[in-house]
């Protein structure tokens, strides 16, 4: 039987005060952080992405950016067998103000091409080019995939291997490491182990 995968996710925000990280939730919710401290970023920390991957039909959030859970989650039925590639973007420094205002661009609706990922050896996005790519293992029981020693970079992630009863990929997106800390309390703080719930196609 095949899987049809509802959209899901939620949306965090930061990038001169609010960064628009555009894997997540379809009603735009932004979690708004005072401006964070571009200088405090350690650029030689390595750091990690655990993406969740998951068939919902809920419309709230599932998770925190901090890998954290949210009120009214519902994270459905989680997808194993899958695995992600994260492509590092070329000309994108996150100490500069210009820097966070490129990534904030690509996560307006619409700039991120549904197939920018339609070719895995060679991912596409308007005006830039990729470097390095690291793949994630496959997703495990419950729908979790980790990706480690990720450089201070913006990337590309991209859903690169799919089981064959899954319909609905994840759609490509744009994501940071570090990300601005949106915990309560935490505001100004960079998070180097970044979870993120993409939405699906």
């Amino acid at each position: 039987m095949k899987h049809n995968a509802s959209t899901l996710g939620r949306r965090a925000a930061a990038a001169a005060g609010v960064l628009a990280l555009a894997v997540l939730w379809l009603g735009s919710t932004a979690m708004a952080a005072e401006s964070p401290n571009y200088g405090n970023i350690k650029t030689e920390s390595l750091g990690s992405l655990t993406v969740h991957k998951h068939l919902t039909g809920d419309r709230f959030p599932i998770g925190a950016v901090d890998g954290g859970s949210v009120a009214n989650s519902a994270k459905g039925v989680p997808v194993s067998g899958v695995q992600f590639t994260a492509y590092e973007i070329n000309g994108i420094d996150l100490k500069t103000s210009e820097g966070w205002a490129k990534v904030n661009a690509l996560t307006n609706t619409g700039a991120i091409p549904d197939n920018a990922c339609a070719n895995p050896g060679q991912p596409t996005l308007p005006n830039y080019t990729f470097r390095s790519s690291r793949v994630s293992g496959d997703t495990d029981r419950d729908g979790e995939a980790k990706i480690e020693s990720l450089p201070v970079k913006a990337y590309l992630v991209c859903e690169t291997k799919t089981p064959g009863n899954i319909v609905q990929k994840a759609k490509p997106f744009v994501v940071t490491i570090p990300h601005p800390n949106t915990a309560a309390k935490a505001d100004g703080t960079w998070l180097y182990d970044v979870h993120v719930y993409p939405k699906n196609e």
